[in-house]
């Protein structure tokens, strides 16, 4: 994977990778978040007329903030791995999201289910902050501000609770095979939670 990808960085230790597709699908983005920038902004309760910059602009921005979001999940997941003992490749983030390539598998079932589930935890706790940010006396003058932490929190809500749906090889499907495999064999936990994704 990292032959088409670019290393822009590290954080705990862990190259960050930014894989080709992500600059095919940034300026679509960009465009998206911008064309629905109005529903955006009412959505968030800010009147559009009060928020700077172009709405392209915005989304330029906005795509960026899914992408920050994303590595965040990455590393929520990566640092239980690491305390686990589990070594970290790298994070990529690409077309669909990103990925955090762990050296091997954790040893443990529930090991793999703490892992999986730190990702989720880590947006809803992304999300809880950018909510009380925003419930602040000194956020609510500045729209720019309350629109930009709202759009993070709901983004972050929609990332985590999305990424718990029980659809191998996400962090749901992943979890349910650690349940799985406390009582069937790994390979028998692996394929029932692969058909659960497939039906997902």
């Amino acid at each position: 994977m990292e032959k088409s990808s670019l290393r822009v960085g590290s954080i705990m230790g862990i190259p960050i990778y930014l894989h080709l597709s992500f600059l095919l699908i940034l300026p679509f983005l960009a465009w998206s978040f911008g064309s629905n920038l109005k529903n955006m902004a009412q959505f968030a309760d800010v009147p559009m007329g009060q928020l700077a910059y172009s709405p392209y602009v915005w989304g330029l921005m906005l795509a960026l903030a899914l992408f920050a979001s994303v590595l965040l999940h990455e590393l929520g997941h990566s640092y239980v791995a690491l305390r686990k003992g589990v070594g970290i490749r790298g994070i990529t983030l690409m077309l669909f999201g990103g990925v955090a390539q762990m050296e091997e598998m954790p040893s443990k079932p529930g090991e793999e289910a703490r892992i999986a589930l730190a990702g989720p935890v880590t947006s809803f706790l992304v999300a809880i902050a950018c909510y009380l940010v925003v419930g602040t006396s000194w956020v609510q003058p500045h729209p720019n501000l309350v629109f930009s932490l709202s759009y993070l929190g709901h983004l972050n809500i929609f990332l985590g609770g999305f990424n718990l749906v029980p659809a191998f090889p996400m962090d749901g499907g992943r979890i349910l095979r650690s349940l799985l495999a406390k009582r069937w064999p790994f390979v028998s936990a692996t394929r029932i939670a692969a058909d659960v994704g497939k039906a997902f």
